[in-house]
C-alpha cells in the first residue's frame, strides 16, 4: 500500500510542462544523449522521432526500450537501423502503456504521449529530472527487461519515494492507483480531473465520497480540448501520467481483459497545483461538472464504439476466425455514433453558455489552508516552456 507520504526523496532538478511540443522536447533531450538511452516505448508511427532513433543509432549511443507486446513488430519496423534492442514486455494481454527514459543513466524524461502524428497535435504533459531519480527510473526499466521479478518490485518501490509511481502487472505493484487514490480519499477542498475515459468503478466511488463531504470537484473531458495527458489536483497534490481513470489503467481486472503498465508522476506542491489549474484554463479546456462529465464520457462511448468494434474485427480476421457476426453489428454502431456526436455537440454548447454564465473555471476552485512550510526548493518549479503555437 502507498500513499503520497511515503514520497520523501526530492527529485532534483524538476521541472514540468503542458506542451503541444511534446515530441520536439523529446527530440532535444534524445540529442544529449552520449553513451545510453533506456526507455518504456508504447507505439511509433511518427517519422519525425523515428528518425531521432535513427539519430541515435548512428551516433553509436547504445538503445534498449521495453515496448508493449501488441506494438512490438511495428516498432521494430519503425526503428529498423536504429540498432536499439527491444524487449516485449510479455505477452498479450498485458499492455505497456508506459512512458519514460533515461539518458545515460542521469536524465529522465516523462510523458503522456507516444511517438504518432496525434502527439503531434494536442496538448501533453513532459516532465524531467535528474540524479538519483533518474536512476530509479532506469534501475524500474532494466528490472523489465532483465525479467526479474524481485528487482521489479524493489525497483518500482524505490522510484515510488521520489513520487515516480508505476502500475504493473507483472510485479503485482500498484504504486500510482495507491497514491492516487489516497490524493483523492483525503481531498478536503478541491479535485480537478483531466482524463478522456472514466470507468474505474473505486475511483468513482471516491469522487463521489468527495462531493458528498462537499469537495469542489471539476472535471475537463480531454478527448474534447485537444489534450491527452492525465491529470489529478486534489488540494494540493499533483499526479501527471500516462494512466486513464479506466478499469485497464488502475488495475481493477475485475472490468479489464488486458493488464496496463503505467508510469505517473505525483508531488505535493501548491504552485505546481495551482500554475497548472490556471494552465488549464490558459488552454481553454472547458469546466465540467460530475454531472456533465459523465454525460460527455457515456457520449463518446457511443462515439468511438465503431472504431473499437472495427479494430477487434481487424485482429479477429488477422487470426482467421469467423467476423460475420461482429460485421453485422458495425452498421447499427455507427448510427448510433452518429446520433450520440449530435447529442454530445448539443451538450458542450450547453457547458460552454452555463460556464459562461456562472463563470466557473479551474483556476477559481478554491485553495485549500496552508500546510506546513517545505524546505525551499525541494519541490518542483512549473517551467513555461510554451512556444508559438501551443
Amino acid at each position: 500500500m502507498a500513499d503520497i507520504a511515503n514520497i520523501t526523496r526530492a527529485l532534483s532538478h524538476l521541472e514540468v510542462s503542458l506542451t503541444s511540443n511534446a515530441l520536439e522536447h523529446f527530440a532535444e533531450f534524445a540529442d544529449g544523449a552520449e553513451r545510453t538511452l533506456v526507455g518504456d516505448m508504447f507505439h511509433v508511427s511518427h517519422e519525425p522521432s523515428a528518425q531521432v532513433f535513427a539519430d541515435l543509432g548512428e551516433r553509436g549511443v547504445a538503445q534498449r526500450y521495453l515496448v508493449d507486446p501488441e506494438e512490438t513488430a511495428d516498432v521494430a519496423a519503425w526503428l529498423d537501423g536504429s540498432g536499439a534492442e527491444l524487449t516485449p514486455y510479455g505477452k498479450m494481454p498485458r499492455k505497456n502503456h508506459s512512458k519514460a527514459y533515461v539518458a545515460d543513466g542521469e536524465r529522465a524524461f516523462l510523458t503522456t504521449g507516444a511517438f504518432t502524428d496525434a502527439t503531434a497535435e494536442r496538448h501533453e504533459f513532459v516532465a524531467t529530472f535528474d540524479g538519483d531519480g533518474a536512476r530509479a527510473v532506469q534501475a524500474v526499466t532494466d528490472a523489465q527487461i532483465g525479467g526479474n521479478t524481485r528487482a521489479m518490485r524493489a525497483a518500482a518501490k524505490h522510484a515510488a519515494s521520489f513520487g515516480i509511481v508505476y502500475n504493473d502487472a507483472r510485479s503485482g505493484t500498484t504504486y500510482l492507483t495507491d497514491t492516487l487514490f489516497d490524493m483523492v480519499r483525503n481531498a478536503k477542498t478541491r479535485i480537478a480531473v483531466s482524463t478522456k475515459v472514466m470507468s474505474d468503478v473505486r475511483m468513482q466511488r471516491l469522487l463521489d465520497e468527495a462531493v458528498a463531504r462537499n469537495v469542489q470537484v471539476a472535471f475537463t473531458d480531454i478527448r474534447a480540448d485537444g489534450m491527452h495527458g492525465n491529470l489529478v489536483v486534489a488540494d494540493d497534490s499533483v499526479y501527471l501520467g500516462t494512466a486513464h481513470m479506466s478499469s485497464r489503467s488502475l488495475g481493477d481486472m475485475r472490468y479489464a481483459y488486458r493488464q496496463s503498465r503505467e508510469v505517473g508522476l505525483v508531488q505535493h506542491d501548491a504552485q505546481l497545483a495551482q500554475t497548472l489549474l490556471t494552465r488549464l484554463d490558459d488552454l481553454g479546456m472547458q469546466r465540467y461538472t460530475p454531472s456533465e462529465f459523465a454525460r460527455s464520457n457515456a457520449l463518446f462511448a457511443r462515439m468511438e464504439a465503431p472504431d473499437a468494434l472495427a479494430d477487434r474485427i481487424e485482429k479477429l480476421a488477422a487470426r482467421g476466425d469467423d467476423t460475420t457476426a461482429h460485421q453485422a453489428r458495425l452498421p447499427a454502431l455507427e448510427r448510433d455514433a452518429e446520433a450520440a456526436e449530435d447529442d454530445w455537440q448539443v451538450l458542450a454548447d450547453d457547458v460552454l453558455a452555463r460556464r459562461e454564465e456562472d463563470g466557473l473555471t479551474f483556476g477559481g476552485l478554491p485553495v485549500p489552508p496552508p500546510v506546513v512550510e517545505r524546505p525551499p526548493g525541494r519541490w518542483a518549479r512549473l517551467v513555461d516552456r510554451v512556444r508559438p503555437g501551443d
